[in-house]
């Protein structure tokens, strides 16, 4: 239900009250590293910045202040949570992160972004002062998405895969495009458009009906 729209027809889009925001007036500027090769190479601050990572492991390779990620406890996270609001630590994080915590950090580096991670993560930067630029870092990581679980999960899976792993290429090519944070949700809306995205969506239409129709060990359905 992350990926639908209600109707079951489309992508989720942001509400009508964030696209009402002057925050989406907020600057924005894009940089861009097409292989990641380890976390001390990207010298990320120890205040003011927030890097997103698609896995715990690649979270807990980082040495800042903050972690935050799926493995701890609600209490534990609700400790960290009032640390990252009360602090301009700089976080290092899962994609959790970024959704429905209210904070702002300086600067974003994405490692391996979806397009749903990247609206949600850049809501996150420069949040509240709204007059400054944010600053967002894209990183592919060619080492994580062709081995291990990532590569069984393209084979499985290359629909949705496919939408996800050429997001990056798709932000790349129209960077010119991207001005502000109104500008790089529309580009998210035109890359959902794409026939890239139209078959992801078949595809994952198509596995939530298959997995409605199992019959568990135990007795009952999804039905």
């Amino acid at each position: 239900n992350r990926f639908f729209a209600e109707n079951g027809d489309c992508f989720i889009y942001p509400s009508t009250g964030v696209l009402e925001s002057k925050m989406l007036d907020n600057k924005v500027e894009i940089s861009f590293i097409d292989d990641f090769i380890d976390a001390e190479s990207l010298n990320i601050p120890d205040k003011g910045g927030l890097v997103v990572s698609t896995s715990v492991k690649r979270c807990q390779e980082f040495d800042l202040p903050i972690y935050f990620h799926s493995r701890f406890f609600d209490e534990d996270k609700s400790k960290i949570v009032d640390r990252i609001k009360s602090s301009n630590d700089s976080i290092s994080a899962s994609p959790i992160i970024t959704e429905g915590y209210d904070f702002e950090r300086e600067k974003l580096w994405m490692i391996d972004l979806t397009p749903e991670g990247t609206i949600q993560a850049i809501g996150r930067i420069s949040r509240f002062n709204i007059d400054r630029v944010s600053y967002l870092c894209a990183i592919k990581s060619k080492k994580l998405l062709d081995t291990g679980i990532y590569k069984n999960f393209k084979e499985k899976t290359s629909p949705y895969w496919d939408y996800v792993s050429n997001w990056y290429s798709f932000l790349k090519d129209n960077k010119d495009k991207i001005s502000t944070k109104r500008d790089l949700y529309k580009l998210r809306e035109e890359y959902c458009g794409t026939e890239i995205a139209r078959l992801a969506v078949l595809f994952m239409r198509s596995s939530i009906e298959q997995f409605s129709k199992i019959e568990f060990k135990y007795g009952g359905s999804l039905k």
